[in-house]
């Protein structure tokens, strides 16, 4: 993130089920989650905006993002892929 000024960053997935090369539907609520750098707790992904970083200080900055994906086995075997969007604002 490069900003003058300080900002937020909001996070979400473009559709609220993956895409797949099956017929199987898997919702990404409650399947896909996410962590910033620094934090020791996932957050579960929807399609509705949720605070990733609040109020950051201005300047350019590089954030590593951890990925989690916990499907269990009531899906079928497939590709299985869903968009994310990351939105800053500044405040």
């Amino acid at each position: 993130v490069k900003s003058n000024r300080p900002y937020n960053v909001v996070v979400k997935t473009a559709t609220s089920n993956f895409s797949s090369n099956t017929s199987t539907t898997m919702p990404v609520s409650g399947i896909l989650s996410i962590k910033p750098e620094g934090s020791s707790t996932y957050m579960g992904l929807t399609n509705a905006d949720q605070n990733l970083l609040v109020n950051k200080p201005r300047g350019n900055t590089k954030y590593d993002i951890a990925y989690k994906a916990v499907p269990g086995f009531n899906y079928e075997d497939g590709t299985y892929s869903v968009s994310i969007v990351y939105t800053a604002t500044q405040l």
